[in-house]
Order: structure tokens, then sequence, then C-alpha cells
């Protein structure tokens, strides 16, 4: 009997918040008395690197937050915390997603959400800087996705016999095949800074709704009908990274190569799905026949950035980035497609991206800074484009 043709989604959580960290600016110690005072040190780098950009109330953070005036300070140690928010919007287009296949459609998605979030730094100063970050966010997602439309031929038991006794072929066309994913998701993350070293991991976890739905006509009758489905999706991410940092020329350019690593659990469940045609008989409840996967993602690539004092004393950071990535081992996913009989697994791993990214970050002195944020990637039958909007609030 007929089952809905279905090919395990591919499900575009929202995009990871960055793992941000102010660094507060240093203070000038209370000059000693005459009596006390001790043979002047020449700074390191590093510290005339935290004084130079503390001149003129900005300094470099974990992520090249502006910092607050306001900190407070426990001996050597100062400590900032922020709260901050994000809006997205993001599209896709995957061609060739079930390769071999007759129905090998392309999917074009639309996803967009938000998400708030507050985080705590430490920073230790002394002959070198060091730095810890904790925090937190939580956010919701919504991807609409439609497939192209599909023709397919099929051995149906009962038909009348064409090639094979007790079953014939049936031409269908498939049409308004649409996908709606959409949930919650919350994470926490963490950051550290040794120098000019920076590690930072994120984890995230989505909790998702898929619903499908797509229209069937044969070619040669009026037999019409829809299928549809639902499951529940969800997510469990693990992401890393490592850069270091160089100064180029003065204090305010910079370049950065960095590292990062993903790693992403999917587990399907509760993904029924049935089919009611007009003519041809009641079609037997059936199931989207996802099975649960795990994929790995590699990353790497450098940024640029230019900090540049304005009138007023607005900071404004430019930064951009460019990077190489793949999904190097994918494992599930593999379902077949009930309706023609053909296996649909995974096809994206191995295969070499591009991303490009572009992002301002204007701090107004005062402790408010805002974030703009826009990327493109492609390569192996995929384009992508993405943007962000975002405030943050440091004390």
């Amino acid at each position: 009997a007929p089952k809905v043709v279905k090919k395990a989604p591919v499900v575009e959580s929202a995009p990871e918040p960055e793992v941000v960290a102010p660094e507060p600016k240093v203070k000038a110690a209370k000059p000693a008395k005459a009596a006390e005072a001790e043979p002047a040190v020449e700074p390191t780098p590093v510290q005339s690197a935290l004084k130079a950009k503390s001149s003129r109330g900005y300094a470099p953070s974990l992520k090249d937050y502006a910092v607050a005036d306001e900190t407070s300070y426990v001996g050597g140690m100062s400590r900032t915390t922020a709260v901050w928010a994000q809006g997205y919007l993001g599209y896709d287009r995957h061609k060739n997603i079930a390769p071999g296949n007759q129905e090998n459609p392309t999917r074009t998605a639309v996803s967009g959400g938000g998400l708030i979030g507050a985080d705590w730094t430490h920073v230790n100063r002394g002959e070198t800087a060091n730095a810890f970050q904790f925090g937190v966010f939580s956010g919701y997602n919504e991807t609409r996705a439609k497939l192209s439309n599909t023709f397919f031929a099929v051995n149906e038991a009962g038909a009348p016999p064409d090639t094979l006794p007790g079953g014939g072929n049936t031409n269908y066309f498939r049409e308004n095949n649409k996908e709606t994913i959409d949930g919650p998701f919350v994470g926490t993350y963490m950051a550290y800074v040794k120098d000019q070293w920076t590690f930072d991991v994120a984890f995230k976890a989505d909790f998702f709704d898929l619903t499908q739905s797509s229209t069937l006509r044969q070619r040669c009758d009026d037999d019409v009908g829809t299928q549809n489905g639902s499951a529940s999706v969800n997510n469990y991410m693990i992401a890393a990274n490592a850069a270091h940092r160089y100064q180029i020329g003065d204090d305010n350019k910079w370049w950065e190569p960095t590292v990062g690593v993903r790693y992403t659990i999917t587990e399907f469940g509760s993904d029924p799905s049935n089919s009611v045609f007009r003519d041809g008989g009641v079609q037997p409840t059936g199931r989207l026949g996802l099975e649960d996967g795990t994929a790995l993602r590699l990353q790497v690539g450098a940024r640029f950035g230019d900090t540049v004092e304005l009138e007023g004393g607005y900071v404004l950071a430019t930064t951009v980035g460019a990077y190489l990535y793949s999904d190097v081992a994918i494992s599930g996913f593999a379902s077949v497609a009930g309706q023609t009989g053909e296996a649909v697994g995974p096809v994206d791993e191995g295969k070499v991206r591009v991303l490009g990214q572009l992002e301002t970050r204007l701090s107004l002195g005062n402790g408010l800074s805002y974030m703009m944020q826009a990327e493109i990637r492609g390569g192996g039958d995929l384009i992508g484009a993405a943007g962000q909007l975002g405030m943050r609030y440091e004390w």
C-alpha cells in the first residue's frame, strides 16, 4: 500500500549565539607615597594594549563587545554582568536532496526567531591577562520549507496488472509539498581567555515539532488525495572553538585564526502519518520513517577586525570572517521512501562549503552596545544567507 515519501528533514537550528565576554577597563592604581615608591616596571605588551584601549573607554573582550564603564573590583579581579537579546532571519536552498531517486526535489526554507541571554565575566589582571565567562540563553525558532513538485511511478498492490502480477504501475504528481519545523531551545556557554588565546564551548538543546503535508494526483485519473504527517525533533548539540589573536600595526587592527568542531544528536519521535484520498479507497496509516542520527562538523578559518573611535566617544568595531566547513561524519538519518521503496540517506556528508561573515558592533560608552551581522554560505548544492540584529547591556 502506498506510504508517504519522506527524507529525513534537514533541521536548521537557530544560529548559535556567539560566546561573548566583555573585558572591563583597567582603573589606574593610586600613586604610592614617595617613601614607599618602587622602581617602575616596563608593562608587558598585553598590559600596554589594555591601557591604550581603556584610555579611550573601550577594551577588547572575549568576543569584541565594548565594555561598561561601571565595573566592580575586588583586588586584581574585575566582574561584569550583561544581558543581551538577538533576532535573526535565514534563507536556504538545497538541491539534490535525494540523489538517484525518482523524487529528488529542491528544498527552499526560511527560518526566523529570537533569543535572550545573560552572562557573567571575571577578569584577572597581572603581568598577563586572563578571563572566564559563563552564560545562559533561551529562544524560539520557526522554519517553513517548500519542496519542488515531483513525478514518480509506483507498483501498487490491487491495481490492474500492467507489469507485475497482482499489481500495476501508477503515476503520481506530488504537489504542495511543505514542511514546518518550530519550537523552543535552551543552552549554556563558557569561554576562557589566556593572553591572546580564546577557548569557548556551548551546548544547545532544541525541542522542535515537524509537520509535513503534500498532495498526490494521478496522471491519468481523478484520484486526488492528501498526505500529511508529524513528528517531534529533538537536537542536542555541543560546539567548541579555539582562536589566537595577532595585532596588526597599532592596537586597533587584528586578525584571528579559528578552528571549531560541532557534534549534533538528532532524535525523532511520535511520527505518525496518514493519507486520505477522494477516490480509490482509504489509504492505510503509516509513518514518516525518520531515523535518528548524528553529525560531526569541522570548521576552520580566520577573522579580521578593526576598531574606530567615533565622535562623541562612540566606538565602532568591524569584523570580517571567512571559513571552510564540512559535515565530515554523518550516521543515521537514512530512511526508505514507502511510496517508491527507494532508500534516502544523508547527502551532505563530506561536502566542503564556504561561509563568509560581516559583523559590526557599536558601543555607546555607557554599557549599551548594538550588533549587526550578515553571512552567506554555499557549495555542494546548497546556498544560504542569514542576518542578525542584537543589543547588549553591561554593568
